[in-house]
């Protein structure tokens, strides 16, 4: 079952580590709504992040638990600082079981590419989070070629 307590924890850790190397972090929550049982029922948050070397991350991250599984709607958009693309994972503004697969948008122009395409060279897009999205992020801007770059 996914936990939402510590994937948000998670998320803070990975935040605190960049704020050096940013010169914007607006942060908008996490905003976790509970039942009268105390068990969450839906959480989100807003992210924009600037680096220093310009590139951008835009995150809309939004949770909710039915039935005891997971529900995620997101979108994590990284570009340049002249706005190109560079990825977007997203859920295509659908709201998808958490562990099923999901795409990857490159390029320009932009492409898409599906959990499973030879073009990602074993990478696998399930269960994808903002976490997957800020190491593919660390990966880039280490100067090392993302799954998907030939």
């Amino acid at each position: 079952m996914f936990d939402v307590e510590t994937y948000f924890a998670q998320i803070e850790t990975r935040l605190k580590a960049c704020r050096g190397q940013t010169v914007c972090l607006d942060v908008e929550g996490p905003h976790i709504k509970r039942d009268r049982n105390g068990r969450w029922i839906g959480a989100t948050l807003n992210i924009d992040i600037e680096w220093a070397t310009g590139e951008i991350l835009s995150v809309g991250d939004y949770w909710s638990n039915k039935d005891k599984f997971a529900l995620h709607e997101f979108s994590y958009h990284f570009m340049r600082a002249d706005n190109s693309l560079i990825f977007r994972l997203s859920s295509h503004g659908r709201t998808i079981k958490h562990g099923f697969p999901s795409h990857v948008h490159v390029g320009e122009p932009q492409q898409t590419i599906e959990d499973g395409d030879p073009r990602l060279h074993g990478y696998r897009l399930v269960s994808i989070t903002l976490i997957e999205a800020l190491e593919l992020i660390q990966v880039y801007a280490l100067g090392n070629r993302l799954p998907w770059e030939p």
